[in-house]
């Protein structure tokens, strides 16, 4: 009778380690967790691409415990959020993956989270809880993509009102330094290149940084190229610079692009592009816009990761190991070719689950 127990307490703890190790060695959940913090005002939902895109003012929660801002811009982007999600489900539906999202739910008259916590929160104590946790969550979107993939691709959805009615592609480049010819753009890296948010990309690429920037290379070029919407762009073979020149006509990054992007490439490889979207867009293609389609073949041809062909292997996967498998496969960094991804955090899981079972064991051994 007493073996008979002992193995029982065996059996049940081996199967709770299994399963502990399990859920936490694959990265890859079959699909997309949400987060949300305190009242679901910031809301982060976890994915498996290498992609990130964030939504700071699409949102029009005004809570009364939260005081207005009295400075800064107070209008928020109308239609983000629909435009971001509409393109998140497109996605989804080409690769059968997900990427991670961040999303402020809050109206921009309450917090403003593409600002520093000054102008942004302004002081009040819960506003700034507010902005931490959208900051929170947008390093945990970009610690995962860094850690199983090395490389990635963060997209900030805005909308402007500017009278061009032009999206524009912020790369952290000001809107005098477009300005000048492409020569000028390449034989200046310390100007352009290195300060630029793509700079990841820049430095791994074949091609010169003025056609990754408006080039035939370009975001630019592919939008307009876009057999089923196509959308004129700044900066782009069409548009190389903003009509005016100055930034009253053309936002080139704000506070996520700068801080996220690869501009600071010893802190980040994670490229970052601030998409401000026009008007005429915003309000009346909001729901058949699709951005997807131009932006997945961009990020095959310029980071050679084919998210398109990935829902055929996808579709074929017999479990969630292949799944993880053929996601891992499109980065370039991988020390050995397994399905699952081993390293520092799932280590230091791994420990903490066998000292979880012995614990266990002893338990249920005195209880049964």
């Amino acid at each position: 009778q007493k073996k008979k127990k002992t193995m029982f307490s065996f059996l049940y703890c081996l199967y709770f380690l299994v399963f502990q190790l399990w859920g936490f060695c694959c990265f890859v959940p079959t699909q997309t967790r949400i987060y949300n913090g305190p009242n679901k005002w910031i809301e982060f939902r976890t994915g498996n691409l290498p992609l990130i895109v964030s939504i700071p003012h699409g949102g029009g929660l005004e809570p009364q415990e939260l005081p207005d801002r009295t400075y800064g811009q107070l209008l928020g982007d109308f239609n983000t959020l629909e435009i971001g999600e509409n393109f998140v489900q497109q996605i989804f539906q080409l690769t059968g993956a997900y990427p991670f999202v961040v999303i402020c739910n809050l109206s921009r008259r309450k917090l403003d989270v593409n600002r520093d916590v000054i102008e942004g929160a302004q002081g009040n104590p819960e506003t700034i809880k507010q902005w931490e946790d959208y900051d929170l969550f947008s390093s945990w979107a970009h610690g995962n993509v860094t850690e199983f993939c090395g490389k990635g691709l963060w997209l900030d959805i805005h909308g402007q009102t500017h009278s061009h009615n032009l999206t524009e592609l912020g790369y952290t480049i000001s809107a005098p330094s477009l300005c000048v010819d492409d020569q000028t753009i390449d034989s200046n890296p310390t100007l352009y290149q290195n300060s630029s948010s793509i700079r990841k990309l820049a430095s791994l690429s074949p091609y010169k940084f003025s056609d990754i920037l408006r080039g035939n290379h370009s975001l630019g070029k592919f939008l307009v190229s876009s057999a089923l919407t196509p959308q004129e762009s700044i900066p782009s073979p069409l548009h190389p610079s903003s009509p005016k020149c100055n930034s009253s006509d053309y936002y080139s990054g704000g506070f996520t692009t700068k801080k996220f992007g690869s501009r600071d490439i010893t802190f980040s490889s994670i490229d970052a592009i601030q998409i401000e979207l026009p008007k005429p867009l915003r309000f009346l293609n909001s729901t058949t816009y699709r951005m997807s389609d131009p932006v997945l073949e961009w990020i095959k041809e310029l980071y050679l990761m084919d998210f398109i062909n990935l829902k055929k292997k996808i579709d074929q996967a017999q479990s969630i190991e292949e799944v993880s498998y053929a996601i891992q496969m499109m980065c370039d960094n991988l020390i050995i070719a397994t399905p699952i991804t081993l390293n520092i955090s799932t280590f230091l899981v791994t420990i903490a689950s066998i000292i979880g079972f012995v614990v266990l064991f002893v338990i249920t051994s005195s209880i049964f």
